[in-house]
């Protein structure tokens, strides 16, 4: 596994540059480093990161309010997939509470969902937070 930050600062690159920076700025380097860290430990926590697709961010009403809340989606490959584990509740919790509101952003929300569950337009109105880098090889 890779120690390098999130390739999201790559993926970044190809947005406008205000809607970057305020992924980036939410983005903690926190959330981050937890996520790296513990992706590939042999622990409840490590194997529901490993669980997991996709990571997604949705701004409502939009990334250009002035008042903005976020959800953040994490969404597993589907439910008992190769006998992981999927993230808790007070793993979602653990992690929502490493990005600190400050701001235009007054609250961060967190789901966990199957894609098989999750509304398309909500997957839509969202933006990928790429963990490419996180699986092994």
């Amino acid at each position: 596994m890779k120690k390098a930050g999130l390739s999201l600062r790559r993926w970044l690159g190809s947005g406008s540059d205000s809607h970057s920076q305020m992924i980036s700025t939410l983005w903690s380097d926190h959330l981050q480093a937890r996520l790296v860290e513990k992706h590939g430990r042999d622990s409840d926590e490590g194997r529901s990161l490993r669980a997991l697709r996709e990571i997604r961010i949705q701004a409502t009403p939009s990334w250009s309010a002035e008042n903005i809340n976020l959800m953040i989606w994490f969404i597993p490959y589907a439910e008992n997939a190769g006998g992981t584990s999927l993230p808790t509740h007070t793993q979602l919790e653990s992690w929502l509470k490493l990005i600190k509101p400050s701001g235009r952003f007054r609250r961060v929300h967190g789901q966990i969902e199957t894609l098989e569950r999750l509304r398309a337009v909500d997957y839509l109105a969202s933006d990928l937070l790429d963990l490419d880098h996180l699986s092994s090889g």
